[in-house]
């Protein structure tokens, strides 16, 4: 008999505000979340053409971010797409979570329909 114990990890984007919509100048904090965590592990981020959902057709020039925290002080339009975090363990990439950043600017949302609370 062989036996193999396989832990199931979960990643997610915990995002500093509530909404699809950003508005632009807004400050933004993306949090990769891995929810089996052993200290062995780094993450990164990285930029995804709008068009793209895949990390290999990805023409961005943007570099890449060590870390678990993504931070726009002032998110503007040049920061909407896709945006990816990929955890990284002793045997390599463990597994990739992405986040569609959408902005707005403050004009445009104004004229949204309001959502009841």
């Amino acid at each position: 008999t062989i036996t193999q114990n396989v832990t199931l990890a979960v990643m997610a984007v915990i995002t500093s505000t509530v909404g699809p919509i950003i508005p632009e100048g807004s400050h933004l904090v993306l949090i990769c979340n891995l929810s089996y965590y052993t200290g062995k592990e780094h993450f990164q981020w990285k930029w995804l053409d709008l068009e793209s959902s895949n990390s290999s057709q990805s023409g961005s020039s943007r570099p890449v971010k060590w870390g678990p925290i993504q931070e726009f002080r002032q998110v503007s339009s040049r920061d909407a797409g896709i945006w990816e975090c990929s955890a990284h363990g002793p045997e390599g990439k463990l597994g990739s979570v992405q986040y569609h950043l959408e902005t707005a600017a403050s004009a445009q949302l104004a004229s949204l329909p309001s959502v009841p609370t």
